[in-house]
């Protein structure tokens, strides 16, 4: 199944996430509903587009493709997702 990930900032996130000072009025109202309008949008065109978004990948090609990325291997070597 495809996926798509909002690279978002992250500048802030250890100032906050998961902190006591992560409280709601730290939400940028604004942000949210760009970012939502985007997922919407996003979702629409891929659900209404009659051609395939990506190629359909065999397992060997996507633990080569996770295998390139050292960081997306050990996150998910940590997780025990991949070995």
């Amino acid at each position: 199944m495809p996926a798509i990930d909002l690279d978002v900032d992250g500048s802030k996130y250890d100032e906050v996430h998961h902190l006591p000072s992560d409280t709601i009025d730290k939400v940028n109202a604004s942000s949210v509903a760009r970012a939502a309008a985007i997922v919407a949008v996003t979702a629409w065109l891929v659900a209404d587009t009659p051609a395939r978004p990506a190629a359909r990948l065999s397992h060997a090609q996507v633990a080569e493709i996770i295998k390139k990325d050292a960081d997306l291997a050990a996150q998910l070597e940590f997780t025990g997702a991949f070995k």
